[in-house]
């Protein structure tokens, strides 16, 4: 797919994450507005920036230069060029770069996004200090699409997925357990001695797990009462039940089902039509009734407020209690 400049640049102004999800445009003014086309160098010799991020992590400048087409070896020295204009910045200039970067302003990242580029100019750029990000092919971005409208309308689907509640990589270990500590937070609040969760998440082993085989960084947690598996929270379990940018999955245990130990019985299959009618009375729209297991979605926006989130939790635990009372009935 042919793209323009201006709208690569636009691009990744707009979905920084896809060079990394821990740049943010700079505040810096540019002919373009904050962190597009930022000028630096004196006058009669100045240069202009693409695109200038700040790293979150050490408070760096990135700077990002864009190319349409294939780089060449002109394009990394041009690049190196803006190491030693900053080094060399106006005093005014100066200051106003160690307000926004910090005492490292003068040591910036700096990356090279093209659609091509040969092998011997991919290495002279690492051995100058620059990476390099392609647009096409099977490397670093894998922008690979038939049609900027096509492009752009999967950028605006990972975008969501992204501000969702999913969480990179690198965010997703301290989002899991914010989720684990409020679910503790709530059972403790609730008094209930007989309500209960694993006192850790599992993250080598399965032990302190719901779904076998799904473990941390992922969602899933157990809620016991009086010993027993109640309710469990989950993001994925196969193809049926997949990951998802909208949802999470929630399980409630109909015990005299899940710890029965004839699951094929006549006596189960009516027992699992009155537990779904129970369900249905209940406001549940069960996507999957397995072994005792009805799974209904949760939508992740739930997850994203406490309060919330608490109010789904006791809602879901007090039904399933109720339901266990109702089934034994």
């Amino acid at each position: 797919m042919k793209m323009e400049r201006a709208d690569i640049i636009r691009l990744i102004a707009d979905y920084p994450w896809f060079l990394d999800d821990r740049y943010m445009l700079s505040g810096m003014e540019g002919e373009q507005g904050m962190g597009r086309g930022v000028s630096i160098g004196r006058e009669g010799f100045e240069r202009q920036i693409d695109l200038l991020f700040q790293d979150s992590r050490d408070g760096r400048p990135v700077i990002v230069q864009v190319k349409a087409g294939r780089l060449t070896s002109a394009d990394v020295s041009a690049m190196l060029e803006f190491k030693a204009l900053l080094a060399s910045l106006a005093d005014d200039t100066r200051r106003a770069w160690h307000k926004e970067f910090g005492r490292n302003y003068y040591i910036p990242q700096m990356i090279l996004v093209a659609q091509e580029a040969s092998e011997d100019v991919k290495m002279g750029a690492a051995l100058s200090g620059i990476r390099v990000s392609l647009l096409t092919g099977q490397e670093d971005l894998d922008i690979n699409f038939s049609s900027m409208a096509e492009l752009e309308k999967h950028m605006q689907a990972w975008d969501s997925f992204v501000n969702s509640g999913n969480r990179t990589i690198h965010e997703r270990e301290a989002w899991v357990e914010h989720i684990f500590a409020l679910v503790k937070d709530f059972i403790e609040d609730s008094g209930d001695e007989e309500l209960e969760t694993c006192g850790i998440l599992s993250t080598t082993s399965l032990k302190n797990s719901y779904v076998r085989g799904r473990i941390f960084p992922f969602i899933n947690i157990p809620i016991k009462y009086q010993g027993k598996e109640l309710m469990g929270l989950y993001e994925y379990f196969d193809d049926s039940l997949a990951f998802s940018a909208s949802h999470i999955y929630c399980d409630i245990l109909i015990q005299a089902i899940y710890y029965s130990g004839n699951r094929e019985s006549r006596h189960l299959d009516i027992m699992e039509k009155i537990a779904l009618e129970l369900l249905k009375k209940k406001g549940y729209d069960i996507v999957q009734f397995a072994g005792g297991m009805a799974t209904f979605k949760v939508d992740r926006s739930i997850l994203e407020s406490p309060v919330r989130f608490k109010e789904f939790l006791h809602k879901t635990v007090e039904d399933a209690r109720t339901l266990q009372e109702e089934m034994n009935a």
